[in-house]
This record gives structure tokens, sequence and C-alpha cells, in this order.
């Protein structure tokens, strides 16, 4: 849920529902998603991978997670897009969940929350918006 939507810069991914890029010369398509579909995360670069391991190991730690960073990483990573995890997984990030629903059920804690959940949305829109880097001959 949370990693859903939201793209870094440094990981060269495309926007979520947006089509490989064309080859040179050719005209660009927009992207048009399907209707009623829900949006599906784009998988993780590894450089994202890495970032997110980190901090849900370190998050994982305050909330009771066991395993590694990697294992949590997949499993949020499966759920972002739209897959089924096995029980082993599905164990790793239960924390988050509980935490989760917490959160969702404390109105003040909410609010904080949407505030996070927008502010990752004005940095995923930026990093969009920003033109791709010049690969360095």
């Amino acid at each position: 849920m949370l990693l859903k939507d939201f793209v870094l810069p440094e990981a060269g991914a495309a926007p979520i529902g947006a089509k490989p890029k064309p080859e040179a010369g050719a005209a660009p398509v927009a992207a048009k998603p399907e209707a009623g579909a829900a949006p599906v995360a784009a998988p993780l670069g590894a450089k994202v991978a890495q970032k997110v391991a980190q901090g849900a190991k370190t998050v994982g730690k305050q909330l009771g997670a066991t395993g590694g960073g990697a294992q949590m990483t997949k499993a949020l990573d499966q759920v972002a897009q739209g897959g089924a995890l096995s029980a082993t997984l599905s164990k790793k990030i239960a924390p988050f969940a509980g935490q989760i629903e917490q959160i969702l059920a404390d109105p003040q804690l909410r609010m904080k929350f949407m505030q996070i959940v927008k502010q990752a949305a004005a940095i995923k829109k930026k990093a969009a918006a920003a033109p791709p880097a010049e690969p360095v001959a």
C-alpha cells in the first residue's frame, strides 16, 4: 500500500501506467489505463529495493517484525503488484499491516499519515515531471 505509487527518480523506472519509451524517431504514445483497472506499481529497481529494504528493516525492528529487509521488500513489492503472498512473506509484513490498521483507526494519526501520503505523491509527481538524466559517455 505504501509503495504502490511511489517511484524514486534514481530508480529509472517509468511512472505507474506508463508504456515503454518509443524507439528513436517514433511518435510518443500516451498511456491510457484500462477502465476500472486498479493501478499497479512498477517493479522496484535495484537502488530503490535496497533503500526499501533498509527502511523496512529499521521500521520493522520498531514494530517487532522478524526477518531481513530483503524479505520484507519482496513481500511489500508483491502486494504493490497485486500479487498473492506466501504464508512466510505474509508473516513478514504482518506487523506493518497491524500498524497501518491502528493508524487508520485514529483520526489524528490518520491525518498525519495522509500528509505523508501527499508528500510522497508530490515527490512522485516531481520525479515524473523531471526530464530523464542524460547518459554519461
